[in-house]
């Protein structure tokens, strides 16, 4: 299975279980290390959405329009996301 079938199956899977809101789609599931996921309705002019890698307790928050707690980083963009994903690798192959 490709990586855009795993994010579309993850994404309708969570909808379901949790009510989450379509505004969100699920990138990685990490387990304990926790989720990441973009936010379609905070895209900027350009169309890129904001990433967010978050404590996996905050979907429940998240799905419960909740705030979530301070387990979380932002990402300007997709992009800005894989090149901290790659940094991190890099550094602890080293």
């Amino acid at each position: 299975m490709d990586a855009l079938d795993e994010t579309v199956e993850r994404t309708l899977l969570v909808r379901r279980s949790l009510g989450l809101s379509k505004q969100f789609v699920l990138l990685n599931d990490f387990g304990d290390a926790g989720v990441v996921y973009l936010d379609t309705d905070a895209a900027n002019k350009e169309g890129e959405c904001p990433v967010y890698w978050v404590g996996t307790h905050n979907m429940r928050r998240l799905a419960d329009g909740e705030p979530m707690d301070d387990d979380f980083d932002v990402f300007e963009d997709y992009p800005a996301w894989v090149r901290k994903r790659l940094q991190d690798e890099i550094e602890h192959s080293q």
